[in-house]
Formats: structure tokens, sequence, C-alpha cells
């Protein structure tokens, strides 16, 4: 008995040192994060302010000689793809979205996983005829598919059907396995369903939970469903179970419908004419960088929208309550001294729940989840953006408004 003790003891003790490793590098990763978002914040406003000045020196038609700034636009694109890539390092970063269909991306992700299947599994695939389009990450989308497959590949013990369906889906106050809250709403699903031999009920609770695994440590590092939640919710989606032990599991993940329509980006070589509106648009930009803010305003003076700069929420809440009649749209960064730009569109939100507010975010997450939280966003931009596309963004929404 003292032997066996001994022995449970230190499995514990290794259990222990193992969740401790994890935790501090969890830890350290957080701080990473905390960091990099810092700096992007800051290097996103330069890069805003490049791109806007390329932007009006291109449409000076004094301007004969376009190269040289064609160049800086250029460079700043490298520049964003750098900053990128550190917050993608740090779990933050901004998602390259791609408005496209689930059948599409499926059928490049299964064009890439498909040897991570070994033949004596069979893929059954069943895809809705109504298709719908959905705003993904492609690159994070396979990873999510590739997690779900490996599952299903083990749970079926490397042998079986694995069937993966797509459908159009008008669902009611659903409860989501992983996040706990109800929804509600017209959703795309995408699910992956095995013939294994299901979850136990103890564990349905805590497969998502970060480094629970029900495979043995060699097996896997318990993150891969942990992946596929943060996924699904920084997309505004949710995800359900249909858990039958001795006959499988079926993984069902719901994406938003999307409410965008692709349209290509100018590249540097493309010359942006600004267009005059019929009447003058006037905005109220909160935003705490000056020089981003100036070049804004003259950017937006060149189409004919008159630009009121306040340098933080608290002085942008102070201006609209004495102008409510006067502005026809709000702009706002959100990270900003004395009062950030979330909690400056909360009040202004118990005032008028409907007036046009479009929000600055450092990275894409950040922006679902504002969106998310009730808070009747117009429009996410982020940054550093396009300068075409934001002011067809102003002019859509004011004269939708």
């Amino acid at each position: 008995q003292v032997l066996v003790r001994t022995k449970k003891l230190n499995e514990q003790m290794q259990q222990i040192i193992v969740m401790e490793n994890q935790l501090k590098q969890s830890q350290k990763m957080e701080m990473i994060g905390f960091l990099t978002s810092g700096i992007a914040h800051d290097f996103n406003n330069m890069l805003a302010i490049i791109y806007i000045e390329s932007e009006i020196i291109k449409n000076n038609p004094n301007n004969t000689n376009l190269k040289p700034v064609n160049q800086i636009i250029q460079a700043a694109n490298k520049c964003s793809d750098i900053i990128g890539q550190l917050l993608s390092f740090a779990k933050l970063g901004k998602q390259n979205l791609i408005t496209t269909t689930l059948e599409n991306a499926l059928n490049e992700s299964l064009a890439l996983i498909k040897m991570a299947l070994p033949e004596s599994i069979k893929l059954k695939q069943s895809f809705a005829q109504n298709r719908q389009l959905v705003d993904i990450d492609l690159i994070k989308f396979h990873q999510v598919i590739l997690n779900l497959l490996i599952n299903a590949r083990d749970a079926c013990n490397n042998t079986g059907t694995i069937t993966i369906k797509t459908a159009t889906k008008k669902l009611k106050q659903f409860t989501c396995i992983s996040c706990k809250e109800e929804f509600s709403g017209t959703f795309i699903e995408l699910s992956v369903k095995d013939e294994g031999n299901g979850i136990a009920k103890k564990d349905l609770n805590n497969i998502f939970k970060p480094f629970f695994s029900t495979k043995n440590e060699k097996q896997a590092s318990g993150i891969g469903l942990q992946v596929v939640h943060r996924y699904i919710h920084s997309l505004g989606g949710h995800i359900l179970v249909k858990n039958r032990i001795e006959k499988g599991v079926e993984f069902a993940l719901y994406f938003p419908v999307s409410q965008n329509i692709q349209s290509p980006e100018p590249n540097a070589n493309t010359t942006i004419k600004l267009s005059q509106p019929t009447k003058t648009i006037h905005m109220l930009l909160v935003e705490d960088s000056q020089s981003l803010a100036k070049s804004i305003k003259q950017l937006l003076s060149m189409s004919n929208i008159d630009v009121d700069i306040a340098n933080n929420g608290k002085e942008g809440l102070k201006k609209y309550l004495g102008k409510k009649d006067y502005y026809d749209i709000i702009v706002t960064d959100n990270d900003m001294p004395e009062m950030n730009g979330v909690t400056m569109i909360e009040k202004i939100r118990k005032i008028n729940a409907n007036f046009p507010i479009v929000l600055f975010t450092g990275y894409e997450s950040d922006a679902l989840k504002y969106k998310k939280n009730g808070l009747n966003i117009t429009k996410v931009i982020q940054k550093p953006f396009n300068s075409l596309e934001f002011i067809h963004t102003i002019k859509e929404i004011v004269v939708i408004k």
C-alpha cells in the first residue's frame, strides 16, 4: 500500500509540474500579447498616417511622378505584414478574413488535410445546395478542420466513416457547449461526425478547457478543442455537440452569415479619386493621436466630409451631447486616455441606440467581441485602413441613415 500511495503521489506531483509549466508558458504568452498589442496600436496609427498622406499626394494633380509614393505605400504594406505576424505570434493577430462559402473553404482544407487520414477511414461529404457566404481566416479555418478530423480519426481508432456536412440553420435558444451562452438566429452549420465510442458524460463539460484531453500524454496536448473554441467565438459563432455513447460524436460549428460583399482592394499603383458627395457630412472623430486625426481630417475634407476632432472618449461624449443634432456619424478609436472608445459608445447608446458609430480597432478579435457585446456598432475598421474603403464606408452609412 505504501508503494502504491508513493506511486500515485509521484504521478500527482508530475501532473502538478506539467500544469505549472503550462501555466507559466500561457502567462508568458499573455504578457507578450499585452506588450505586442500596445506596440501594434502605435505602429498602426503611424502606418495609417503614411497611407493617408500618400493618397493625398497621389490625388494632387500637380504630382506627375508617383513612383516614389508607390514605393512608400509598398514599404508600409510590408510593415503592416510584420505587425500582423507579431500579433499572430502573440495570439492577438488581426485575422485575414475573406468572404467565401464554407464549402469552398472545406474543399481547400480537405485537399490539404486528407493525407492525415489513413485509407481505412472513409470521408463522407454532404454539402448544402443553397450556399451562404461567411467571413473566415483560411489558415485558422484549416487548423480547426485539422483538429476536428484528427480527433475523429483517433475516436474511430483509424477505421470507419467520418461525415462532414454543411447546412443553413435557423436556431432559437440553443446553449453553446463551450461558452455556455444562449444563442439564436441564422447560422451556417459545419458538422464533423465520427463513429467512435462517444465522450464520457463526466468529461463532456471539460473538453474545451485548456490542456484537458481524454487521450494519453503522447497522443495530445489538450489544446486542440481550445483552438476550435477560440476561433469560432472570435467570429461570433458557437458550438454544439451531439454525444452518443458507443455510437460517436458530432461537433457542430455555427458560423454567422456574412454581411459583406467582396470588393478588390486597390494596390499601391492605384490612384484613388476622392469624389464629392452632394451634401456636407458632419463627422465627430474621436482619436488620441493628433497627427492621425489631422491626416484623417485633411483626407476627408477632399470628399466634402467636415471633421470635428475630440482627443479622447470623455471629450468626444461632451461634444456629442452638445451638438447631437449636428453630427451625422461618429468615428472613434478604442485605446485612449481618460475614457476609451467602448465606454463612450456605451454612454451614447443609453441616449441614442441607433446613432451611426464606426470603431477603429487594433486587431480583429476585439472588433468582433465589441459587436457581440451588444454595442450596436455600425462598422468596425481595422487599422491601418484603406482610404478609399474608409471614405466609401462613411458615405454609405450616412446615406443609409
